[in-house]
């Protein structure tokens, strides 16, 4: 079975196609053009890794470098000055952009 045919059974069997799932059947179907998407770019072995890694970093926000880092927790500390009258906690910090590389 190819990657592309586990992914779509896996979704399959944990229903998320069904109407009756979370987003009535969109999670699925939104899984699989990620899926064929990475895919159709013919990644395989290490860029397969490599990719998913970097990508699941990025979608989630989370900083490559250092200069990105520094940037998003300025962003967030100019935040928290004007809207919440505290700073972040570090470990929220953390959780949202990851540790400093």
């Amino acid at each position: 079975m190819s990657v592309r045919d586990d992914a779509k059974l896996n979704l399959e069997l944990a229903g998320l196609f069904n109407k009756d799932s979370d987003y009535e059947g969109m999670i699925g179907h939104a899984v699989m053009k990620l899926v064929n998407t990475h895919l159709d770019e013919g990644h395989s072995g290490f860029s397969h890794e490599l990719t998913l890694h970097i990508f699941n970093k990025v979608i989630k926000g989370q900083a490559l470098t250092a200069k990105y880092w520094d940037y998003k927790k300025a962003e967030m500390e100019k935040f928290a000055e004007e809207n919440m009258g505290e700073p972040w906690k570090p470990e929220l910090i953390k959780e949202i952009i990851g540790e400093r590389p």
